[in-house]
């Protein structure tokens, strides 16, 4: 991580009220806020004599620059110091064109001066008076590196809505005599070695931009010791055989106390079609069983509240009561003194349910506890009045359970009352029915058949995206016993249970008589829930689109691990497939946990804009393997092994990623050759 600040003003002109340069209020800037890189931009105007005396003075980079009133905006304009004497030049082109505060040149003017301006880093005001206007900043093109905005809130905002241009923010300091108080405006930027090329790459990319260093990517040691890695996104190059999955291998070995995330090559493709179309369902349907349980949770509590109505056994009371109602009626002028006494078919008093006033207390506790929405709830319910409320249904409760209580032992002594008089009368009694409950029973029953047909009517929910499939939920009916058991682990009988399926009560009470089935899963054998992935054009997946998915899925599902290793993702993958989803999916995870990754593929090893490289080399010594890595920042000129031995960065891209660079420039041309 290196800290810079870009926007700095060591001359008194027109745009500016007068001060004196002080070079100690500088150099006591650069210490106390740890600068790594500064940039003097003064109001259209530059100074060579005195930037090199800033230079020899500061000990650290500082490259040359101007700000410059363009259109009614200011937009800096900073240059490698190797091209010093051209820019100066071109600097009192601009003193002239601009030789007051109310002066400003225009876009044409603009270009005339600067020439190429990819040979610059331009950074305008974006986010700060005085901004550069939309139409002016069109003009640009792709030119512009980033954009200065004016506070710290300004910067999250445009980095939390994906403003067009990275955000930077400077201090745009007056170097003066007598300054005592330092702004805390800075850029931190994540890279190795400082340079004007490194700096000028590495600013485009607002996922190397931070506020402060600890929001940025630090590195941890791997393979005893010896190497380092991002806590963001590294890359891995080398060639074949050259120890690339070793190194991976070796990183899960040395990761004991982590949970680590291996997605190994090819170990995602599709072998055989049926086999993996078998298998591609059965994950789909693991990975989700929570969607069946959230569901179905309802429909569960209504298994379970008819899972314990036996009709049977109530059909067979009422028979019995209507059979001894007859009997008594009958048999009335011969009761006795017994059976003629009030108690003797006296009903038992039903203790009332207190199912109703519970939930209503678990409701009421429910507003008083929650603290998401409390304020919401405060502003709408006096709090007073909901622990009055409590309070009063808490005493309902009380006493209607101190009634059940009473009840409860009235009906021990009207029971054994009764018994008595049975022994002594010669008459039977009538025998006891609740009608209300079996009413109710019969009912519930009714309801419990109509939600089990409405559940095995053909409904689709798409309950997932995975960038650009969707995964939906096909619900409907089972179509045969096998499907059953498979609900069931493939374990039991369903071919008895299957001929009632469509008489839920009555299938109800087979799954019940099955020793197979945990009565907890009663209700997954009423409604079958099949998965599907489709693709961008709501087709079913093919072969080829099912091992993207599974690539994307894997990815996407390294949320719930420490670290993430992926080998070669590109094996089989086209490159816009890798570009539009792969690339950001990890590029999203390398900013949860580290990732190593390992290509040969430009797309993913470059075009993804890792935080960290590491080249492996391998070497026969003595007639021993060795293993040789090399790292660095993507940026870095060099990327260094343990010994301090370096190896250009460039060629290890170029022959790792291009085949070289021969072969990378004749397919330029043969681009450029189709292009026209």
């Amino acid at each position: 991580m290196k800290k810079i600040d870009l926007h700095l003003h060591t001359i008194s002109t027109p745009s500016d009220s007068y001060f004196e340069f002080s070079i100690d209020a500088l150099s006591k800037y650069v210490a106390s806020a740890k600068l790594d890189c500064i940039a003097i931009t003064n109001h259209n105007t530059f100074d060579k004599t005195q930037y090199l005396k800033i230079c020899e003075h500061l000990g650290i980079l500082v490259l040359p620059g101007i700000e410059v009133d363009l259109e009614g905006g200011h937009i800096l304009v900073i240059c490698d110091p190797s091209e010093i004497d051209e820019f100066t030049k071109k600097c009192e082109l601009v003193n002239q064109d601009i030789p007051d505060a109310k002066t400003h040149i225009d876009f044409n003017r603009f270009v005339e001066i600067f020439g190429d301006l990819s040979n610059y880093i331009l950074i305008p005001h974006i986010d700060k008076s005085p901004a550069i206007n939309k139409q002016t900043l069109d003009k640009f093109g792709d030119f512009l590196d980033c954009g200065e905005v004016r506070s710290v809130k300004k910067f999250l905002y445009a980095m939390k809505q994906g403003a067009k241009l990275p955000p930077v923010l400077f201090s745009d300091l007056r170097a003066k005599d007598g300054l005592k108080q330092f702004p805390t405006r800075q850029t931190y930027v994540d890279l190795g070695e400082l340079s004007f090329q490194s700096l000028k790459l590495t600013i485009r990319n607002r996922d190397k931009l931070f506020l402060s260093e600890l929001e940025g990517n630090s590195f941890f040691a791997i393979l005893d010791g010896r190497v380092q890695i991002s806590t963001g996104l590294n890359v891995i190059l080398g060639q074949r055989s050259s120890g690339k999955s070793h190194t991976l291998d070796s990183i899960l070995e040395g990761a004991l106390d982590e949970e680590v995330k291996y997605i190994k090559q090819f170990e995602l493709l599709e072998k055989s079609e049926s086999e993996d179309e078998s298998k591609f369902e059965e994950k789909l349907r693991n990975g989700r069983r929570s969607y069946i349980e959230d569901y179905l949770k309802e429909f569960k509590s209504v298994v379970e509240e008819v899972e314990h109505i036996d009709l049977d056994y109530s059909d067979k009371l009422i028979g019995n009561y209507l059979e001894s109602l007859k009997t008594f009626a009958f048999n009335k002028n011969r009761h006795d003194s017994y059976s003629s006494t009030s108690m003797f078919n006296e009903e038992k008093f039903k203790p009332t349910s207190t199912d109703s006033l519970t939930s209503l207390i678990k409701a009421t506790q429910v507003l008083l506890d929650n603290v998401a929405y409390k304020e919401i709830v405060d502003k709408n319910i006096d709090r007073n009045n909901l622990v009055n409320l409590l309070s009063e249904l808490v005493n309902e409760y009380r006493l209607l359970y101190k009634v059940n209580k009473e009840k409860i032992f009235v009906n021990g002594i009207v029971k054994d009352i009764q018994a008595q008089l049975n022994v002594q009368s010669a008459t039977t009694p009538i025998s006891e029915v609740d009608l209300y409950q079996s009413a109710i029973d019969r009912q519930k029953v009714r309801k419990f058949s109509k939600i089990s047909d409405s559940l095995r009517q053909p409904a689709d929910e798409t309950i997932e995206y995975v960038q650009g499939f969707q995964v939906v939920a096909r619900k409907g009916q089972y179509s045969g016993a096998g499907e059953l058991r498979a609900v069931n682990r493939n374990v039991g009988s369903f071919t008895d249970a299957y001929k009632s399926y469509f008489n839920p009560y009555q299938f109800l009470q087979t799954l019940k008589e099955n020793d197979s089935v945990d009565s907890s899963d009663y209700y997954r054998f009423f409604s079958r829930i099949k998965y599907e992935v489709l693709n961008n054009n709501g087709y079913k997946v093919s072969g080829g689109e099912r091992s993207e998915f599974r690539l994307l899925q894997s990815i996407k599902d390294a949320y719930k691990y420490d670290i993430l290793l992926i080998d070669e993702p590109e094996s089989s993958f086209d490159n816009i497939f890798l570009l539009n989803k792969v690339n950001k999916l990890i590029k999203d995870l390398s900013k949860q946990m580290p990732v190593v990754v390992v290509t040969h593929n430009s797309t993913v090893g470059a075009s993804i804009e890792p935080d960290y490289l590491l080249y492996t080399k391998k070497e026969v010594k003595n007639g021993e393997v060795e293993y040789d890595i090399y790292s660095g920042y993507p940026n870095d000129k060099h990327l260094k092994n343990p010994n301090g031995e370096i190896h250009p960065n460039h060629t290890i891209q170029l022959n790792c990623l291009e085949a070289g660079i021969e072969p990378y420039k004749d397919r330029g041309k043969s681009y450029e050759i189709l292009k026209n």
